[in-house]
């Protein structure tokens, strides 16, 4: 008999004496028996003195290890020590962020109390049986979190009763509301938290709060709350008193400021970022105001809005860094004499309605429909909703001679600059030199680690298909790499291939002067591997920017000729695939388009719900096979808006016409 198991014996005999300490000793010494049974021993032995965390990392190794155990045991065994892990410190998400979801079906086991009674003997109580169930619900939130699933798992979460949700759901619950663009329910949700006396969740909780009536226009509102600390649901009848300083986060001081400016009081908005607590954060949005500010006499269709920004100011906003200031730097940041502007040109309510009515109309064809995350914002429909009608004026101009690419998209880029301030639109070749020709652009996630991001969670396995089709064309690889490629089936096998950043570049299409380059696909990791996310990212370099405006310009001098639906929509194609703004490229791109469409024939494009036109831009081929795609759907999508097109001459608003027209707090 070998000492090991001489080991095991001993150890079996204490662990039925209860000598559970003295039983995990010899267990631990007994290496050299079947390892899942020595595993198993160990986790009852852990399970008896308390530890669960130990438990759980034992019973990982035991499936593994020995096949007499059934799957169904070893995952309600999971489940049992993962409910004692929960029961004592809530730390199960952060922990153990692997652990596969429950079925249902294997409460029966739990309540039955078989495989725990057999291995553990312990009979669950009808309390713990239901903290199982809500340990269930957190794992399948979780899990549908990851899928991209969101509203599902807003739905799993809340069949746990308000008064069992721990810090954790709600911590859950505000990330999905606010993922999915659902601020009410966000704001009316967050009441039922309040009993819970914990500083972290009660930031959060403002943080949340000031957001969300931010993004619902509701701008007196989002400053009420911080000014006063006091919360109010959507019917203003409930309130509470948060015991919390706003004025510690940079993202609730911008939210305030931005609130500020959109009211037009833009001294007030700059001094809220002056007076927070990291200036480094604020200090660059307080340049932006202050640009703002400086142009709102300014004719809107001659204004280059942040012009007078430096370029280092904008790349750091773009690229949400901090930005570190001398002393000189800020003494030299002076709002005094930001006073409010002598107005003598406010639109009349009349004149100011009918716009917000034509142009919300009109934007409303910005909407993507039945894409989880894409939810309506009032403020950018009607920025959209401008930017067609300022076109349509544009081009009734016998002055208007288009010699530069960007004089196309001009009312489109300008509406979206003064209507998402708060993360700002620029084209990427006015940041630094540097970034420029490093090829800085836009880059948007798909999937990070197990999480699908909810907007484009319907093409990441067409683009993870792309990725492995075009790696074989675009690198050097052995045999065997090229196998290993063809049956990856996630990220993380295919990372593991190269075990390096990869990325293929999506189409090259040929505009009679070179080969200029598509969208990239990326693949990536910040930890060699451990967590690998799948990306489209944009370089836009001065050559691929030069090349693509040149095709650009003759596409759109094409249409001019011979306004037809394919020549428009050519005109979108490329400019989706340029991506040449930090952000809302997509949205300048079916700004100009719906524009186009309308000025030519006085109709506009319903999007098909589901589609989103520029990721079937950047995806397809090339724009033949695009357009190919898009005369399938679009007979059935054309309609003739009620908004006459001589809704109202755009050429003599100012900047601060616009600021009125896009406040919708009343």
């Amino acid at each position: 008999m070998t000492a090991a198991t001489q080991h095991c014996l001993k150890g079996n005999s204490l662990l039925k004496s209860g000598d559970y300490s003295g039983a995990l000793r010899c267990y631990e010494a007994a290496a050299g028996i079947n390892e899942g049974t020595r595993q198993l021993n160990m986790a009852r032995c852990y399970y008896k003195l308390g530890l669960w965390n130990r438990a759980v990392t034992a019973l990982k190794i035991v499936t593994s290890n020995n096949k007499d155990i059934q799957a169904s045991d070893y995952t309600v065994i999971m489940a049992w020590c993962l409910l004692r892990v929960i029961e004592k410190d809530n730390s199960i998400n952060d922990e153990y962020p692997g652990t596969p979801p429950l079925d249902s079906d294997l409460f029966d086991f739990v309540t039955h109390g078989s495989p725990a009674v057999a291995l553990f003997g312990d009979v669950p109580s009808e309390a713990e049986r239901l903290r199982l169930e809500h340990a269930h619900a957190r794992a399948t939130a979780k899990a549908l979190l990851n899928q991209g699933e969101l509203s599902n798992g807003i739905i799993a979460l809340q069949t746990i009763p308000v008064g069992h949700m721990i810090h954790s759901d709600w911590l859950f619950l505000i990330k999905a509301w606010h993922a999915l663009g659902h601020h009410t329910a966000l704001i009316d949700g967050l009441f039922s938290a309040l009993h819970y006396d914990s500083p972290t969740l009660a930031a959060t909780m403002a943080a949340a709060h000031v957001a969300s009536r931010y993004q619902l226009g509701q701008y007196r509102e989002c400053i009420r709350v911080f000014e006063t600390g006091e919360l109010r649901d959507t019917s203003l009848k409930v309130t509470c008193k948060l015991n919390t300083s706003l004025k510690a986060s940079s993202e609730i001081l911008k939210h305030v400021a931005y609130s500020h400016l959109y009211l037009q009081n833009f001294r007030k908005s700059a001094e809220v970022l002056l007076n927070g607590n990291d200036q480094n954060q604020c200090l660059p949005s307080v340049l932006i105001i202050k640009s703002i500010w400086g142009m709102s006499t300014s004719i809107l269709g001659n204004a280059d809005i942040f012009e007078d920004v430096s370029p280092k100011v904008k790349e750091t906003l773009a690229k949400g860094m901090s930005m570190k200031w001398s002393i000189e730097e800020r003494e030299a940041i002076d709002v005094s004499d930001m006073t409010d502007p002598v107005l003598t040109d406010d639109l009349d309510p009349k004149t100011r309605l009918r716009f917000q009515e034509s142009a919300t109309q009109l934007g409303g064809c910005l909407q993507y429909n039945g894409v989880e995350g894409f939810t309506k914002n009032v403020r950018h429909h009607i920025a959209s909703g401008m930017g067609i009608l300022t076109f349509v004026d544009q081009l009734r101009q016998d002055s208007f001679k288009v010699t530069d690419w960007q004089q196309i998209y001009h009312p489109a880029v300008t509406w979206r600059k003064l209507a998402d301030v708060f993360d700002i639109v620029e084209y990427s070749s006015r940041l630094t030199r540097e970034s420029y020709e490093s090829g800085f652009g836009c880059q948007t996630p798909i999937q990070i680690g197990d999480f699908v991001v909810p907007k484009y969670a319907a093409y990441r396995k067409r683009c993870f298909s792309i990725l492995k089709k075009e790696l074989p064309g675009q690198y050097i690889l052995t045999d065997s790499q090229i196998d290993a490629i063809r049956t990856a089936e996630d990220g993380p096998s295919l990372f593991s291939v190269f075990n390096y950043n990869i990325q293929v570049i999506t189409r090259l299409t040929d505009n009679g002067d070179g080969l200029v380059e598509g969208t990239r696909i990326v693949l990536c990791s910040p930890d060699e591997g451990k967590t690998v996310s799948l990306a489209i990212r944009t370089a836009s370099t001065p050559s691929r920017t030069s090349k693509y405006g040149s095709l650009l310009l003759k596409c759109f001098q094409g249409w001019k000729a011979d306004p037809t639906m394919k020549s428009a929509f050519r005109c979108y194609f490329c400019f989706a695939n340029l991506q040449p703004l930090t952000r809302g490229s997509a949205a300048c791109a079916l700004t100009t388009l719906q524009a186009m469409i309308f000025s030519s024939t006085g109709q506009l494009v319903s999007l098909p719900a589901g589609l989103q036109l520029d990721w079937e831009a950047i995806l397809t081929p090339s724009f033949e096979d695009f357009y190919a795609e898009v005369l399938k759907w679009l007979p059935d999508q054309l309609f003739t808006p009620t908004v006459d097109i001589n809704a109202g001459l755009t050429g003599t608003l100012s900047v601060h016409n616009a600021l009125q027209i896009l406040l919708v707090d009343e």
